[in-house]
């Protein structure tokens, strides 16, 4: 497994817990988030600020990665289930 590939991982673990302390370590101001549910967002601050509201909609929420590809280096490719109560 490469590196993209171990940090995305953690990534959606650290997400299932709602960990945005964990979260905000993997982001700078300068990473790129971009969601077909949510939008596009620039930086940690904007990224962890739609995130917190986000996560705040549900009692419970979980994604279950069904696989993950590093389609260029360094760019990580989900295709995932999410649920949500």
């Amino acid at each position: 497994m490469t590196e993209a590939l171990k940090i995305a991982n953690l990534y959606f673990d650290l997400s299932n817990k709602s960990d945005f302390d964990g979260i905000g370590k993997f982001f700078t101001e300068t990473t790129t988030y971009s969601s077909q549910t949510t939008g596009v967002y620039l930086g940690c601050d904007d990224i962890l600020a739609m995130q917190r509201v986000f996560h705040g909609k549900f009692a419970s929420l979980h994604w279950k990665i069904n696989s993950a590809e590093e389609v260029k280096p360094g760019i990580v490719l989900f295709e995932y289930n999410f649920t949500g109560t």
